[in-house]
């Protein structure tokens, strides 16, 4: 009887060891999914990107081309043209931990921009919803 007692016990702590185990290995796995980094991709009309431009903490990307920059960008605009071969590279030296805003003329190209830089792990991107002729016919400050 004290045989049988011993081994009863053993299977209940044997069984519940194992519970345990795969209770913190559950744990584990949800506090590295909650760790995960939500990403943030989405167009935005004018007057948001305004503001966030205007805030400072940013950065903010022209996919236009040379020509189409020189002609007018939005102040403080970096221009990597999204045409060029080395788009993809010069994309990958900005700060993926920073907001990006990115637009270009009508926001086709800024859109496609926005897809990469999601799939390259940037947290947060902003599309300007209609481009510089949006900005334009929003009486936006253009730069020369």
């Amino acid at each position: 009887m004290k045989k049988l007692f011993v081994i009863a016990a053993l299977l209940v702590g044997v069984s519940a060891c194992n519970g345990q185990a795969e209770k913190e290995v559950e744990n584990n796995n949800s506090s590295s999914q909650e760790a995960t980094v939500k990403q943030i991709a989405e167009n935005i009309s004018v007057k948001p990107f305004a503001t966030k431009v205007a805030s400072g903490k940013g950065q903010l990307i022209d996919v236009r081309t040379q020509g189409e920059y020189a002609e007018g960008h939005i102040a403080g605009a970096t221009n990597i043209d999204i045409y060029s071969e080395t788009f993809e590279s010069e994309i990958s030296n900005l700060d993926k931990n920073t907001p990006v805003y990115v637009y270009c003329r009508s926001g086709g190209r800024s859109g496609k921009a926005m897809s990469i830089m999601k799939a390259m792990g940037f947290v947060e991107v902003y599309n300007l919803d209609g481009g510089m002729n949006a900005w334009q016919s929003s009486n936006q400050a253009v730069e020369k």
